[in-house]
């Protein structure tokens, strides 16, 4: 088994085709540790220590000191493992730390290392090699997913073993709805379901009819995502200059990041129409057997009291999507549960310090 240190995007990308194949034999998978999500991440955030980067530096304002850390094992036919960090100094934090952090923004929260399935002890290779290579204060994974915790802690606990002492943080809590059984079957189940059917009659009483239009793979880029941008203009994020389009750099994040996994056929752009106007848009991505949810919008003048525009599209989504994936992530809509009786999960989260660090 080899370990290498990967230092710049280029070295990178040059990996994309074996970091797909491990993706597919992953033990765990997840949207954000897919290589198309990471490499789009890195082109756009990677020398931004910014935690909400609302804009991305230009070539002469980057923070140099920021560097690509993405260690990889590897033996002569495939690729065993991969983290991708960074080696950063986070202008947030209280004093200053030299940090290897995953790809951690407010636009991802999930770790984005992946293993071969069966290959727990290759982690723990990897871990102890990161920890003897580079010199640094705080390592810091991200989030784990509930499902690769089993996993994975052991490797985890092998870092404290090394005399690393560390810190558990909040976790991330996500929520989730198991495609088990039939639609009919969860929703007669759900007494929050009930509420759905007012939710669409109170849209139709005030506005006019519902339909739900669905673009995928390329028009998922050419069609839906102009729809979004459109959509998400007159949403509330507008009235507080949060919407994509005031920030023309991480719109492009996002632009691309449709145009990467519209091309593997893994994008899927929802818009809910009343009286034919869009006043709902999702971004969804399915891979794994996962619907994940990225991002949601909506236009503010569509919102009435029980009514959201926003939750009834994901309603829609649901039901249409019913069985064609093993499940739905709403990755954090903290409404998921309320609303539509989505399950919630936390997601683990812990820092590591040097054990050389006071």
């Amino acid at each position: 088994m080899r370990i290498e240190v990967l230092d710049n995007l280029t070295s990178i990308e040059a990996h994309y085709s074996a970091w797909w194949e491990l993706f597919h034999n992953a033990e765990c998978q997840h949207l954000m540790s897919s290589p198309d999500f990471c490499i789009n991440w890195l082109a756009h955030f990677c020398h931004t220590s910014n935690y909400v980067p609302y804009h991305v530096p230009a070539k002469e304002e980057l923070d140099s000191k920021i560097q690509y850390q993405c260690f990889i094992a590897k033996d002569e036919e495939k690729l065993h493992a991969i983290v991708p960090l960074r080696l950063l100094t986070p202008r947030w934090l209280p004093t200053p730390k030299k940090c290897l952090m995953g790809l951690l923004n407010s636009h991802t929260f999930a770790s984005n290392f992946l293993v071969r399935s069966g290959r727990s002890d290759v982690l723990e290779i990897l871990l102890k090699y990161i920890c003897d290579f580079q010199s640094w204060d705080i390592l810091w994974l991200g989030a784990i997913p509930v499902h690769s915790w089993p996993f994975v802690k052991g490797s985890l606990r092998s870092l404290e073993t090394a005399g690393h002492h560390k810190e558990d943080l909040e976790g991330y809590l996500t929520h989730r709805i198991e495609y088990q059984g039939t639609f009919s079957e969860f929703v007669s189940a759900s007494k929050k379901w009930k509420k759905i059917k007012y939710y669409r009659r109170t849209l139709e009483k005030y506005f006019g009819a519902l339909s739900i239009e669905v673009f995928y793979g390329s028009d998922a880029l050419s069609q839906g995502f102009p729809i979004f941008i459109e959509v998400d203009a007159e949403s509330w994020k507008a009235s507080k200059g949060e919407a994509l389009s005031h920030f023309p750099a991480i719109e492009a994040y996002y632009q691309e990041l449709v145009s990467r996994l519209a091309a593997l056929g893994y994008a899927e752009v929802w818009v809910l129409k009343i009286s034919g106007e869009p006043a709902a848009a999702t971004l969804h991505f399915s891979m794994g057997g996962v619907q994940y949810l990225y991002k949601i919008s909506f236009k503010e003048k569509f919102v009435r009291s029980h009514g959201s525009p926003g939750i009834v599209l994901c309603s829609y989504v649901l039901e249409q999507s019913w069985g064609r994936n093993r499940s739905h992530d709403f990755m954090g809509c903290p409404w998921a549960k309320e609303r539509l009786d989505a399950f919630p999960e936390l997601m683990p989260s812990s820092r590591f310090f040097s054990k050389n660090d006071p």
